[in-house]
């Protein structure tokens, strides 16, 4: 699981930083004022909190500028160092703001910045005036242990990347091979019922018309070179070990199934189906169904307490499936590993997929898969 505050987008993710920059005012304030009172020094003006909330509050928008947030960060903790203010115990915006930057920058770039906020830290320590051993010491450790830990959260993000293209590219491959299977099975299906159909009629043919019943042979014949060719190209991806592929391969007739078995696991689901409901060619009612299947277990996992809207739409050259949940969407789904397998499928047809949060929440799976002309 990654740090805060590198990964994370939208209004969540703004809520999230407004709490921390509020959380982090509140401790300078209130540990200034507390330092003020432990060492008889003055209290806080109007103008140290403007300082201190000038350090803080920028790091609502550290996500999206780090760079301007840590220059205005150091600035304000700067002129606060430098005036005759009781310090808190420690600057934690610019110290936030530095670990983020340190996060994004390349290695050279990391060690000059380093360098050159110990500089800064030395003077503006210095110039303090009241500044002793100890408040060196921790000024340092402080800006040393934010790089460090911005450094180290860099090199785990990249780790995490690796592990994902990885994980992804695993994914992928493995979902072709499975699409890969179903079609070979339902390829050499048709394949064979071609070559059976022709020795058939080479057989009627063969005592009344030659030139027919050799017509039928050289089908058949090209028929078995083909289905031949197939199995060797594809059948090296066959699992004979599992179960699912002795199966029948499912089309749409099986959804009102599906409905039920995601319903005895607790997911609520309507099916609404429009157009005028007709047989599909195998490959598209195998790709609808799975894509339907993958949307509702995505649901399942990740939506929670949810309703689930299932519409069909056919039309004359295309089968549009929609797949609609009002889950509480606190989170991106559509990079997840599952989902991988619905653009598989759709673009294996030439189609077009949307996928992703909807405005009042849930997420939401738009596919189109176009139809050859029959």
């Amino acid at each position: 699981m990654t740090m805060w505050p590198l990964r994370g987008s939208g209004r969540h993710a703004l809520v999230v930083d407004l709490c921390i920059a509020l959380s982090l005012a509140a401790i300078e304030i209130s540990s200034a004022a507390l330092v003020a009172r432990e060492s008889g020094e003055p209290r806080l003006t109007v103008t140290a909190v403007v300082l201190l909330l000038a350090e803080t509050l920028p790091i609502v928008w550290v996500r999206r500028a780090p760079i301007p947030v840590l220059v205005v960060s150091g600035a304000a903790a700067g002129v606060f160092g430098v005036l005759d203010y009781p310090d808190p115990f420690l600057h934690l915006g610019v110290l936030v703001a530095f670990y983020v930057a340190a996060c994004l920058w390349s290695t050279r770039t990391a060690v000059i910045a380093l360098v050159t906020a110990l500089v800064a830290t030395f003077a503006a320590t210095a110039l303090a005036g009241d500044s002793d051993a100890v408040d060196f010491y921790v000024a340092v450790v402080s800006v040393v242990l934010a790089w460090a830990l911005g450094r180290n959260q860099r090199r785990r993000l990249h780790e995490l990347d690796a592990e994902r293209d990885a994980e992804a590219a695993r994914l992928v491959a493995e979902e072709r091979q499975r699409i890969a299977r179903e079609l070979h099975d339902i390829v050499a299906h048709r394949v064979s019922m071609m070559i059976v159909q022709s020795e058939a009629g080479g057989s009627v043919a063969s005592g009344a018309n030659a030139d027919l019943a050799e017509r039928f042979d050289a089908i058949a014949t090209s028929g078995r070179e083909a289905l031949s060719e197939l199995r060797r190209l594809l059948g090296v991806l066959r699992d004979d070990t599992r179960p699912d592929e002795l199966s029948p391969q499912p089309g749409m007739d099986r959804l009102e199934a599906l409905v039920d078995e995601m319903a005895g696991a607790g997911l609520s689901v309507e099916l609404h189906v429009e157009g005028r409901v007709r047989s599909l060619p195998p490959g598209v009612e195998l790709s609808g169904y799975r894509i339907v299947q993958e949307a509702l277990t995505n649901s399942l996992r990740h939506a929670g307490p949810a309703k689930v809207a299932v519409r069909l739409r056919y039309s004359e050259d295309a089968l549009d499936l929609e797949i609609a949940d009002d889950g509480l969407g606190t989170r991106d789904r559509s990079a997840g590993w599952g989902l991988v397998g619905i653009r598989e499928r759709v673009a294996m047809f030439g189609g077009s997929v949307t996928m992703g949060e909807r405005p009042g929440g849930g997420f939401v799976v738009d596919a189109t898969l176009p139809l050859a002309t029959r």
